[in-house]
C-alpha cells in the first residue's frame, strides 16, 4: 500500500496544479522546480515536527491571539489595536504561505517517488 506524505492535499485544485506537467519546448518532463538535481529535498523545507508546531501556532494560536487583542484594544480604546491586529492576520497569512510550499513539495516528491 502507498504511503501518503504526511501532511498531503485536501484540496482538488491544489493537487491538480501540483500534479501538472509542464513541458519545455524539446517536449522534455519538467523537474520540480523544488527538487535539488540530486533528487533529494533541499535543507529549507519544513520538517514534520516543524510543519505541526507551525500548523498548531497557524490554525490556533495566531488567530486567538489577533481576537484577545482585538477584543481587550478595543475594550479599552487602545489607539494602534487595529494595527497590532492586522500585523499579527499578517504574519499568519506568511507562515500559512510557507506551511502551503511545504505541502506543495511533499506531494510533488510523493508523486516522483512512486513514479
Amino acid at each position: 500500500m502507498e504511503e501518503k506524505p504526511r501532511h498531503a492535499f485536501n484540496s482538488p485544485g491544489l493537487e491538480r496544479l501540483a500534479t501538472t506537467n509542464v513541458e519545455t519546448e524539446a517536449s522534455t518532463p519538467a523537474t520540480p522546480a523544488l527538487e535539488t538535481p540530486d533528487g533529494t529535498m533541499p535543507a529549507w523545507l519544513l520538517p514534520d515536527k516543524v510543519y505541526d508546531v507551525l500548523y498548531w501556532i497557524v490554525t490556533t494560536v495566531l488567530p486567538d491571539l489577533a481576537i484577545l487583542v482585538a477584543s481587550i484594544g478595543y475594550g479599552v480604546h487602545w489607539q494602534p489595536t487595529s494595527v497590532v491586529v492586522l500585523v499579527i492576520s499578517a504574519v499568519d497569512a506568511f507562515l500559512g504561505g510557507i506551511m502551503g510550499i511545504s505541502k506543495l513539495h511533499a506531494k510533488l516528491k510523493a508523486k516522483s517517488n512512486s513514479s
